[in-house]
């Protein structure tokens, strides 16, 4: 098994910590060959300096685009990172992203072995955040083999985005536009399955950040963005504004701007219907946060079997 597992490096300022994390647990259980082919985005000079330094990243020179949306954005660096991949010869590719990593040993080969002619891999399904289609690229295995038969994007283009038989999985499977979607599209079009690594927390900090997954990948949540998720906008307490908020994140891949700019201008400013989500959220992965980097080999096995050490 020869392993490549991309990451797009981008980081809030005061994550580099977390960064020297990942890389660490990412070495302490795979066992296999392994390359991490990164993409450093908007890094500071000392992050990049962490990742020049290790001798198992290899940092991949992108062409840099102007995109608007940070989950397109990140798809294009992941596509070009998993060709980077593939042109070393790779047999298996895995996804993470900075805040997530394996938290046991021999987590690769385990998920490969599920690999078969109707499995492509193995990835962490986020059914706690309303997910229900897709390979969720922070913990996201799959074979060679599928990689060249199917040639499958993190986003599908704006072309195969405006097709009805798109249309039909996105509204069968009410999916969210984000980062993987274009891979569980060729997926289902295909008629083929992933094991999916479920949600196994023994013990909860918050209902989607912290999550460990099917016992193999743990991962953070919001470490390069801001603490706001699908779930939150979604059960009868949730005001209607922030529904149609989210209801125009998903559909906007498919409006034309023009479009999407109309409605947006028609809703009340999402800042102002955020209201304690936001300061919740925010408050929660700052205890997260402080309490993973204090003391992390505690905390993750806190999460994993709700035991305090």
């Amino acid at each position: 098994m020869k392993l490549g597992i991309v990451v797009v490096y981008l980081l809030k300022k005061n994550a580099g910590p977390l960064l020297e994390l990942h890389l660490d647990r990412i070495a302490r259980h795979t066992s296999v060959p392994y390359t991490i082919y990164g993409a450093p985005l908007r890094l500071k000079p000392r992050f990049r300096e962490v990742l020049e330094q290790h001798p198992n990243v290899r940092l991949v020179d992108i062409p840099v685009i102007e995109e608007p949306r940070i989950s397109r954005e990140h798809a294009y660096y992941l596509d070009a990172l998993v060709r980077a991949a593939m042109d070393d010869g790779v047999t298996h590719v895995c996804v993470l992203h900075v805040d997530s990593f394996p938290v046991r040993d021999g987590w690769a080969e385990d998920l490969a072995s599920h690999v078969n002619d109707s499995c492509i891999g193995a990835a962490v399904f986020r059914a706690e955040n309303g997910d229900r289609v897709l390979p969720m690229p922070a913990g996201f295995l799959f074979s060679r083999q599928f990689q060249e038969q199917v040639q499958p994007r993190f986003f599908v283009s704006r072309e195969v985005a405006k097709s009805a038989e798109y249309k039909q999985f996105m509204q069968e499977f009410d999916a969210e536009v984000d980062s993987g979607i274009g891979y569980a599209y060729e997926i289902y079009r295909r008629g083929l399955h992933w094991h999916r690594l479920l949600r196994s927390n023994q013990h909860n900090d918050h209902y989607l950040m912290a999550g460990v997954y099917g016992d193999t990948f743990f991962h953070l949540g919001a470490a390069a963005r801001k603490a706001r998720f699908r779930g939150d906008y979604e059960g009868p307490e949730v005001p209607p504004a922030l529904q149609w908020w989210q209801w125009l994140d998903d559909a906007r891949e498919s409006l034309p701007e023009s479009l999407y700019e109309s409605l947006q201008s028609k809703l009340p400013l999402r800042d102002t219907v955020v209201g304690d989500i936001k300061a919740r959220n925010d408050a929660a992965f700052a205890g997260i946060f402080e309490r993973l980097l204090r003391e992390p080999d505690q905390y993750i096995e806190l999460l994993r079997s709700g035991l305090r050490s």
